[in-house]
């Protein structure tokens, strides 16, 4: 699952709002930070990424979160926040040992355990709530557009 939003008229602070991402990622003991990118584009513009792996075994093989990356990109008034929420899904299929996707979700879920759907959900709607605490702007609808998701 992947959301790209652009935020435009806000005055963020990119690196804040990157830096508390990574504190929300932190905060997860089932994710591990494995890669984080600071720099530049080719024209100038921030480039923030970071990315995060499961670190343990998981419930289910359908469905839960196996990865996730964050990109931040543009300037303090035009930029583009793009969440990816991978997950396994292995359990479409019948396989004697794993349960089907049906079967999984019917399960009860551990803390870590519920889909990456929903937490990809859940995680895009953090990271509004840290735009606007790292902005002087409003977080109106005239100053987000989801672009794809």
């Amino acid at each position: 699952m992947s959301i790209v939003k652009r935020y435009k008229n806000m005055d963020s602070s990119l690196t804040d709002i990157f830096e508390d991402v990574l504190t929300e990622i932190e905060k997860e003991k089932e994710l591990k930070i494995i890669n984080k990118l600071k720099g530049e584009t080719k024209n100038g513009k921030p480039f923030l990424s970071v990315s995060a792996t499961r670190v343990g075994v998981p419930t289910n093989i359908f469905g839960e979160v196996r990865e996730l990356t964050i990109t931040i990109t543009g300037t303090s008034n035009d930029y583009v926040v793009e969440t990816h929420v991978g997950c396994w899904k292995c359990g479409r299929t019948k396989v004697e040992g794993i349960s089907s996707a049906e079967e999984s979700l019917k399960k009860p879920q551990p803390v870590f355990g519920v889909p990456a759907f929903s937490y990809g959900n859940d995680l895009v709607k953090r990271i509004d709530e840290l735009v606007r605490k790292n902005s002087k702007g409003d977080l109106g609808s005239e100053n987000i557009e989801v672009i794809d998701g």
